[in-house]
This record gives C-alpha cells, structure tokens and sequence, in this order.
C-alpha cells in the first residue's frame, strides 16, 4: 500500500490546515441513546479454566469471539453461540511463542500478536504462521492498515524531542513516518533506589494520563489527543478532512480513593512493585480523567466517543456522533451493580457487544449482548 506512506507524509505537512471543525454543545441534538441490550449468552470458563485476567477481546465478522487472558498467557477462542472451542499460545522464547503480550488484532484474516521487539502472525485456529521483528522493544501497535502497516504512539524512552507523536510504521521496510505530533504530556512515574540500583517505572494511561487515542479501519484515520475534546478524520484518499469538537465538557474527578483502587491490582511480571513506588505513583495520577480513552466506527458510520469516569466502576459513558461530526446521542452501558466493567476487556462489533467483567470476588465472566445501533 504506497499509497499510504506518500498520504501521510502529506498529512503530517497539512496538520494546520484542516477544514472547519464542528464545534457541538454538550447537548446532544437527539437526546440519550438507549442500546436496549439483549443478552445472547455468557461465559466463566474456557475448558477446565476459570476466566481470570482477560486483557484483550476481539470478535470477527461472523461473532467467533477470541480472548486473552494474562492469568494462563494463553487465548480462548468462543463460538458465536458462546461455546469454548480451543485455547492456543504459550509464554516463552521459542518459534510462536512469546514473552508478554499487550494486545491483539484480528487483521487479514489472522490473528497478530504483539510481543516485546517482535509481532506474531496465527491463523484463526492457532496456528504459528511467522514472526517479524520491529526493531525495538516499545513499538507496539495501536491499529493495523493492513498486515505490514500499523500506527504506533512512541512510548517515553523513545526519541520524543518535546512531542507525543502518532506514527506510521511498516514491518517489512523497518521504516517509521511520523505523521502528527503532539505537546507532551507529563507521564505517572515513580523512582526508588535499592540495593540492586534505581529503578524507574513510567505509566501511560488514556484513562487519566493525557496522550493520542487514535483508530483506522484500513481506509479512515481518526485520532486526537485527549487532553481536549477534538477528534480529527481524515479518509484513504485525503481530499475530504474534517475534525469535530465538544464545548463545555468538565473531565471526570478522580478521587484520592479512587487513585489508590488505580493501583490496587497493579503488577509488573505478576509481582506487585515496592509499596514506596507505588505511593509514587498514585501520587502521581491527575487529578481530572481525559476527555476520551477510544474511539469506535459503527456499521452505520456514526463515531462513538468512550468517556472516561473512574468513578463509574460498571458503566461506561459513550457521546455518539454523526458521520459528519455532529453530536447525535448521550449513551451509558450498565452493567450489574456487582460487576466491575472493563474497557480493555471490550469489543463492539456490527450489533454485538462482547465485554469481560469482574464482580466483587474478583470472579470473571465473559458476556455477549445485542444492541441497538443508532440510526
């Protein structure tokens, strides 16, 4: 896909000269959205395992639904019918197999996995078909064009040079285009000094730490960074651009009860990092959350914005916005008032909402439901 690489160069050189925004109130023309979610079926084991840690969800076109869970480094696969079919992958150093794993992607018709300097290529069923390596332990992808190009958001560490920037890299030329750039944010981060050193912990996190939220559907690029609520478009060809904007919007309060529930759970490698970085770190967290931590493209074009709110522990605010950038509909996702809702654990796809919960016993439960998508 050339054409893709000469597009953005033209697209990083034109960032100041976008079209007229669309500048909305924060009333929605239409009012509130109701999803009237209907529930298909639900899940708390894999096989003989109970569903623990799930990071990542993603469902294909006919709502075969594929998930990772941390707890066992492994992925389950689920009919659409929500009937576990086969595990795959394993943590490890050899042919397929991998160190961590942050995200998937369903891209091709395979399954593309991230690891530390390298990403792996499965079919559908599991099968090991390649790995390519990036060249660099923090390139980790945020959205697949196709197979070979993705965009990435350089992590601190990285040669920043003041800016947070958006990225296009391509896996069989090694190559790195920027395409926009950003004022940096101050990161979380936390430093103690032992025995063995100092050690350095940096956080990012779209939730509270302002950075780039971006999405591309292999034709359209939407993106922003999150620290105001404007979200630009642009489409394959780059002849119609277009960004949008909320007016008026406070950003979510993040308690100092909240902050410490942030670190909770928090570990690195499975085990939980020195109690004075982590007094650091939750220090450190804002006090207001982002504007937006994702963007979504429905079936019907319309961009749903996901509202951060630490404070909402089983729903989700999402603002819904016309194709052409007009503020349509308030919408909220409930989950049950014992059920903890994770937007990392979340899928939207076609009329299919695929999520992971946990409640207060730390018990998980994958869970599908059909929605009403808006008009």
């Amino acid at each position: 896909m050339k054409y893709v690489f000469y597009l953005f160069l033209i697209l990083t050189i034109a960032w100041l000269g976008f079209a007229d925004e669309e500048k909305n109130a924060d009333r929605p023309l239409k009012g509130n959205w109701d999803f009237a979610p209907e529930l298909q079926w639900e899940s708390s084991s894999a096989g003989g395992d109970a569903l623990v840690r799930i990071t990542a969800v993603r469902v294909d076109g006919d709502g075969t639904t594929f998930v990772y869970d941390s707890k066992y480094s492994k992925f389950f696969v689920f009919s659409t019918a929500g009937e576990f079919l086969y595990e795959f992958g394993k943590q490890g150093e050899g042919p397929g197999e991998y160190r961590r794993v942050f995200d998937f992607f369903l891209v091709d018709g395979n399954i593309v996995v991230p690891d530390m300097n390298k990403i792996h290529f499965f079919d559908k069923k599991g099968g090991f078909i390649r790995s390519e390596m990036t060249g660099g332990s923090m390139i980790r992808p945020r959205a697949f064009l196709d197979a070979a190009n993705f965009l990435t958001v350089p992590f601190m560490g990285d040669d920043h040079k003041g800016n947070d920037r958006l990225d296009l890299f391509n896996l069989k030329t090694k190559k790195r285009t920027t395409l926009f750039e950003f004022p940096q944010e101050k990161n979380i981060e936390a430093t103690v000094s032992g025995r063995q050193g100092t050690m350095r912990l940096v956080v990012r996190d779209d939730s509270t730490t302002p950075g780039i939220v971006c999405l591309t559907d292999g034709k359209d690029l939407y993106f922003g960074k999150n620290d105001r609520y404007l979200i630009k478009k642009t489409d394959a060809n780059g002849q119609e651009v277009f960004s949008f904007s909320l007016q008026g919007r406070d950003r979510k309060e993040v308690t100092m009860a909240m902050k410490k529930k942030r670190f909770e759970n928090f570990t690195i490698n499975g085990r939980r990092p020195d109690p004075e970085m982590l007094r650091q770190l939750t220090e450190n967290i804002p006090d207001r959350c982002t504007y937006f931590n994702r963007i979504h493209v429905d079936t019907n074009g319309n961009i749903w914005v996901f509202v951060p709110d630490l404070g909402n522990e089983n729903g989700q605010e999402i603002d819904i916005f016309s194709p052409a950038g007009k503020y349509l509909y308030h919408a909220e996702l409930k989950l049950p008032e014992n059920y903890e809702f994770s937007l990392s654990g979340f899928d939207v796809t076609g009329d299919r909402l695929t999520l992971f919960a946990e409640d207060e016993a730390g018990d998980g439960l994958l869970v599908r439901y059909r929605i009403r998508i808006p008009d």
